[in-house]
């Protein structure tokens, strides 16, 4: 429970850094949790890594898997986006990162903050193990 509670408050505190006027909903869901944009919190307590280390490493695995296309990269071998995710990868990470509509569509047909959430969502949950070429990214 404490570590879903972590990643949750990792997930929210990386929000922080992406445009949120933008996105829709203005709630996410990360595992039993609702996750509310930052701009409608009042206060925020944590105990997890510093938002710079995923934001840091979630630009280092795009570095390292996203094609010349950035978010759109469609390499044709079955992986796609920024993150390079499966199709089944990237439905579950996009439903539980709170975005289920773009959850049957290729990842590099959604826009870079669903890719960037459900990467989070993905990151907080196996960590490096889905990228690894990027095992290196910390």
């Amino acid at each position: 429970m404490i570590v879903h509670a972590l990643a949750a408050t990792a997930l929210l505190s990386f929000l922080a850094l992406v445009n949120l006027s933008a996105c829709e909903p203005t709630a996410w869901r990360v595992g039993a949790a609702t996750i509310v944009p930052p701009s409608t919190t009042t206060t925020t307590t944590t105990t997890a890594a510093p938002v710079d280390d995923v934001a840091a490493t979630l630009a280092c695995i795009r570095s390292v898997e996203q094609g010349a296309a950035g978010y759109a990269t469609e390499t044709g071998n079955g992986y796609h986006g920024a993150y390079q995710m499966d199709q089944g990868t990237w439905r579950g990470a996009a439903e539980r990162a709170g975005y289920p509509e773009w959850a049957d569509r290729p990842a590099s047909e959604a826009p870079p903050h669903v890719q960037d959430a459900a990467a989070a969502q993905l990151l907080s949950e196996r960590g490096l193990a889905p990228w690894p070429p990027a095992m290196g990214c910390r």
